[in-house]
């Protein structure tokens, strides 16, 4: 019942159609930076930030940090350069913002395979 009551609140806060994950990776981005891009960008800085291979910038989406249990409701505010595409793609990686590392990795200073996450729409 938890579950059912978990993805329609999923489904209610990130818009009705079929739910669906991708078990990642995470690196992340220096200080600063994912706050620089979203003002390039022309969107307002918010509380968590992530650059996807797989969604569209703007959207939203839940990142949970495998590490730490978190959940966080995080908007894509950039994507991979055309030429990092597809190795993103092919190893699953997604990018933080600096602020967020810390809550779904537990730290900064792992290694990317380190950092594993689940990225839902």
């Amino acid at each position: 019942m938890t579950g059912l009551v978990t993805t329609a609140a999923l489904v209610l806060t990130l818009g009705a159609g079929p739910l669906q994950g991708y078990d990642g990776i995470a690196a992340h981005y220096a200080p600063g930076v994912m706050e620089r891009v979203s003002l390039n960008r022309a969107m307002p800085v918010v509380e968590c930030m992530i650059a996807s291979p797989r969604h569209d910038i703007g959207q939203w989406v839940i990142v949970e940090g495998r590490n730490t249990g978190k959940r966080l409701r995080c908007r894509v505010t950039d994507t991979s350069q055309p030429e990092d595409w597809q190795r993103h793609m092919d190893e699953g990686l997604f990018e933080l913002g600096y602020a967020n590392t810390i809550d779904l990795c537990g730290s900064t200073r792992l290694r990317n395979n380190e950092c594993q996450i689940r990225v839902t729409r």
